[in-house]
């Protein structure tokens, strides 16, 4: 059976992309020319605008791992679920191994985005993962 949405699990999604937006806006991790243009283009709501941005970082060899963080977060402001969550996990998967703020960063979008296409128990993994290296 399917979990019936509520109004207070919208609210719970707002206050996660919020979060993320902030996170933005604070600048979590370090980002290079272009994925830094694109991200202003998110905090202005253009996800199309950021996402070409960011294709063209990824042409000009900027840091992989900023660009597929962006368009995650570019895909999950269209509410483009799936392509979000594929882009979150591309970029965790470019770890050093070393623990860092960027990779909390990107597991609390990671489960933003699985809460939004529905897909509450990994989402809730996500959140217990963070939890577990991060009690506090």
């Amino acid at each position: 059976m399917r979990p019936m949405r509520s109004k207070k699990k919208g609210g719970v999604i707002l206050a996660l992309a919020l979060l993320a937006v902030s996170c933005v806006m604070g600048g979590c991790g370090r980002e290079t020319d272009k994925v830094g243009e694109a991200m202003k283009l998110v905090e202005e709501l253009d996800y199309q605008g950021a996402l070409e941005l960011l294709s063209e970082a990824a042409e000009n060899k900027e840091n992989g791992r900023l660009v597929a963080r962006g368009k995650g977060i570019a895909y999950l402001g269209m509410a483009d679920y799936e392509n979000a969550i594929s882009c979150f996990l591309e970029s965790l998967s470019m770890s050093n191994g070393i623990v860092e703020n960027v990779d909390y960063d990107l597991n609390y979008y990671l489960a933003a985005a699985y809460a939004g296409a529905g897909r509450y128990e990994e989402a809730k993994e996500t959140y217990n993962s963070i939890l577990e290296l991060k009690p506090q």
